[in-house]
């Protein structure tokens, strides 16, 4: 069932029923939120190896926040795969990063900044929806790439509904995996979208900044 008016477009779309832009209603606009995370954690799975889960109530800038998080800390550590999902009101993500080779330990000390970053409220937005697009984005992988995009779909105004993103890597003789991902990988980020009308306005805008960070708009 759709919840609000903030949320109903996406289900429209899933439902299989043409979707197609509507006004917004004159009392509802963009509205800053606070949402404290109400699922927010780290566990190390091996030496370099951590998984990132996060739940709230889903705003503009979650997934921003966990990638920045992770790039500010260290931007050496490689998020290898992401996935975020909206279900009903609420935003869930799960990250697989790791640790660069040069300092494994140093992953214990970002599972005690997540345990930091969970107890603190995240600002965003709430958006009055007029459209919803596919986007692929394709190009060389490399530290810091998603956060790049997170960051580029906020400045325009636009939300991430589901993003899925890994890393595609041809193997071309019996090498170590984790070497071949780190050298050879291509980024593949899927994301379904959620535009209030600053957003669809401004979407040739951010076509053309991703384009500038060498990367393929589909």
């Amino acid at each position: 069932m759709c919840r609000s008016y903030y949320s109903c477009f996406l289900e429209i779309q899933i439902m299989g029923t043409p979707a197609t832009p509507f006004d917004a209603m004159p009392h509802l606009s963009k509205r800053k939120v606070n949402s404290p995370w109400l699922i927010c954690v780290a566990a190390r799975d091996d030496m370099r190896t951590l998984v990132f889960s996060a739940v709230a109530r889903d705003h503009t800038g979650l997934l921003l926040s966990m990638v920045e998080l992770i790039s500010n800390f260290d931007n050496a550590f490689q998020i290898d795969e992401a996935h975020s999902i909206i279900v009903e009101d609420f935003f869930t993500a799960f990250l697989l990063v790791r640790a660069p080779e040069t300092d494994p330990l140093k992953i214990d000390q970002l599972v005690t900044r997540v345990q930091e970053f969970a107890t603190k409220p995240v600002e965003g937005y709430q958006i009055p929806v007029v459209k919803g697009i596919s986007m692929t984005i394709t190009g060389p992988n490399r530290p810091g790439l998603l956060k790049d995009v997170c960051r580029l779909l906020h400045e325009h105004d636009v939300h991430i509904a589901q993003f899925d993103g890994e890393q595609q890597v041809e193997l071309k003789s019996q090498v170590d995996l984790l070497e071949a991902l780190r050298v050879d990988a291509n980024c593949e980020l899927k994301f379904q979208l959620r535009l209030p009308a600053e957003g669809v306005q401004k979407l040739d805008q951010l076509r053309t900044a991703l384009g500038g960070l060498g990367l393929k708009v589909d």
